[in-house]
């Protein structure tokens, strides 16, 4: 005879501390900004987003997200302006690294 144990696990989020709050604030604000200037351009394709977003200081998930969405936003959602407190936007994707052992660095 076996006999099953069970354990539950409980996890709760700690608050950020402040260095890691204001990098989140910069990380908005400057999202938002890329938003902004992309959807008041115009641009209506991925290529004209990422003309517009790549100088921008946004981790490549910011980026791809904003290439993706701000032309979704005039062809399917016919938006005319954009929300001031819009919540950032990610893609799932990760980097990719070759670790092959073919290659000797």
């Amino acid at each position: 005879m076996s006999t099953t144990v069970t354990k539950t696990l409980q996890a709760t989020f700690a608050p950020p501390t402040a260095h890691k709050q204001s990098k989140l604030n910069d990380l908005l604000d400057t999202y938002r900004d890329g938003l902004q200037e992309a959807f008041d351009a115009g641009a209506s394709t991925m290529s004209a987003v990422s003309d517009i977003v790549t100088p921008y200081d946004l981790p490549y998930q910011a980026k791809a997200a904003l290439c993706n969405y701000v032309p979704k936003l005039r062809k399917t959602y016919n938006a005319k302006e954009l929300d001031d407190g819009h919540p950032i936007r990610l893609t799932n994707q990760a980097a990719k690294f070759d670790h092959s052992d073919e290659r000797d660095y």
